[in-house]
């Protein structure tokens, strides 16, 4: 991963080489949860103000410009967390606490608490 690899970029190679879905990933990074950021002038009213921010070039992004990971402070040698949300759904639409959830995949089976309907499995990810 380069340092102008955009939010979705890095969901893409998570996916290729994890094989979670883009969509199932929840990217943590410093405790923050990571969500698709675009340049906007709301968005550069909140955060386009300081050393920091012109430091990072942001005031200098024109509008609808994706965030890319330097944006987000991710250097070589990060560690980004990767969760991934996954759910039992229980059979015939009934929902009761004695049912037992429908087993889950092999291998997420083993990182995962299956007492209850909904459960996460993480991983992490060194950005080099």
């Amino acid at each position: 991963l380069q340092p102008d690899t955009t939010l979705a970029g890095l969901r893409q190679a998570i996916q290729s080489a994890m094989g979670i879905p883009a969509a199932d990933q929840r990217i943590i990074y410093a405790g923050t949860q990571l969500i698709e950021e675009y340049v906007t002038p709301e968005w550069r009213r909140k955060r386009c103000s300081g050393i920091l921010a012109a430091g990072l070039g942001l005031d200098k992004l024109p509008d609808g410009t994706p965030l890319t990971l330097e944006h987000y402070g991710i250097q070589k040698g990060s560690v980004l967390n990767v969760v991934r949300k996954v759910s039992a759904t229980p059979s015939s639409g009934a929902c009761c606490a004695a049912e037992e959830p429908e087993p889950l995949p092999q291998q997420v089976q083993g990182n995962l608490d299956q007492t209850r309907p909904a459960a996460a499995s993480s991983a992490q990810v060194g950005v080099g």
